[in-house]
């Protein structure tokens, strides 16, 4: 090789001397080593950077995938620090608040709002309910006897049949938010997600203890709502001030139905109509509105029966329309409870309850049976990307060493 590079050189020169020094392989080896100089050090501070942030990323990475020191330890934080990333993601007290889509317990307030009360505000009073069916539960109600002019039975009957439509929406609502807060579980701190996933037997116990508990208050929150609806079905009130209150804040049409089906529709404002010094004092709707309520709890407390036939289209009238004043003040009692129920005795008692059926049911049952161990088996892909890290990050740290080297040379 150097008699080769010599021949080159004398030939260069006896041949090419005023050329010589900018060829041959000598020249060549200079200049690309000074290309390689120029282009290592225009490159050198953005692959050092890129290094280090590689470096960085893969020790976070090598880090989430440690094995832990202590198995109980890991255990007994894991369970907690679940149930407080679950309780913050429900109350909207999480750090990395999504401005993509509505999660949390955002997400369940829009299910009420949504689609339980659509649901119920859509339910008409006299739904799958014609005047033959209330006139028929009239004649039924009455038996031999003569129907009075409010039958309170019949009446009852009726609304049992519509307060029932309440029952279904009311319990769906219940069915809608247990799903949802099933899936919020899936939007609690990512780390604690992937952790999770490394150990495919605890994950699998801390859902199942998620969806028991969930499946405890939703069996005992359907059961109290249709009791609670039942109750209005079994016990009616209508001397009850708010349902009077319902019918005097009705539509005008109904109001005078009721009223001209009573015949005491002919009422007039006079100062003896009441002993109440302040009458006088009183403005023409408000002397109305008390009047209407004193011919309401009238009628309604049964005083006005008739001896005259029965006028069958009359009652069907003022039932149908009774019907309606009360099934909206029900409505409004429900519409009103049950989202409250589902707060408290549903979304409250399942945080309350989650950190400690979680330490019960998993870590205590685990310590019990010895199988702290067998759980924390990772899954083999876990195992897997952790030799991969490892290798990668050893290789990192070698080019960056090599560049540390290749600094102080050039």
């Amino acid at each position: 090789m150097d008699a080769t590079l010599k021949s080159e050189t004398e030939f260069l020169k006896t041949n090419y001397p005023d050329i010589c020094t900018k060829h041959g392989n000598r020249a060549l080896t200079h200049t690309l080593q000074m290309v390689l100089i120029t282009h290592i050090k225009k490159v050198y501070p953005k692959l050092k950077f890129e290094l280090e942030e590689l470096k960085n990323k893969l020790g976070k990475k090598l880090l989430l995938l440690h094995t832990p020191e202590n198995n109980i330890s890991f255990i007994i934080e894991l369970l907690k620090d679940i149930s407080k990333s679950y309780e913050d993601t429900v109350n909207g007290n999480q750090d990395d608040v999504s401005v993509e889509e509505i999660t949390g317990g955002a997400s369940v307030v829009q299910i009420i709002q949504q689609k339980y009360l659509k649901a119920i505000n859509s339910i008409d009073p006299l739904q799958g309910l014609s005047d033959e069916n209330i006139a028929k539960a009239l004649l039924n109600t009455s038996g031999i006897n003569q129907s009075t002019f409010v039958n309170e039975k019949a009446l009852q009957k009726i609304l049992k049949r519509q307060l029932n439509n309440l029952i279904e929406p009311s319990l769906d609502c219940v069915e809608l938010v247990r799903n949802e807060m099933l899936n919020i579980f899936n939007s609690i701190d990512i780390s604690l997600l992937d952790t999770l996933k490394r150990y495919p037997q605890l994950d699998e116990d801390v859902r199942e203890v998620f969806e028991l508990l969930l499946e405890e208050n939703v069996k005992s929150i359907k059961e109290f709502i249709a009791s609670y609806i039942e109750s209005y079905q079994e016990c009616l009130d209508t001397s009850n001030p708010d349902f009077i209150l319902e019918i005097v804040n009705s539509n005008n049409a109904i109001q005078e139905e009721i009223l001209a089906a009573a015949n005491i529709n002919n009422y007039k404002c006079n100062s003896d109509s009441s002993s109440d010094g302040g009458w006088n004092n009183m403005s023409t709707g408000k002397k109305v509105e008390i009047k209407r309520i004193q011919m309401l709890n009238q009628l309604l407390s049964g005083l006005n029966n008739n001896d005259d036939d029965l006028e069958s289209s009359e009652q069907v009238k003022l039932h149908r329309d009774l019907s309606i004043c009360y099934f909206e003040y029900i409505r409004k009692i429900v519409r009103d409870f049950v989202p409250k129920r589902i707060k408290h005795k549903m979304i409250n008692s399942f945080l309350k309850d989650l950190d400690k059926r979680l330490n019960q049911e998993i870590f205590q049952t685990y310590l019990i049976d010895n199988k702290i161990d067998e759980v924390l088996l990772e899954a083999e892909r876990f195992q897997e990307d952790r030799k991969d890290v490892i290798i990668k990050l050893d290789a990192v740290k070698k080019g960056l060493k090599s560049m540390v080297d290749i600094q102080y040379f050039y």
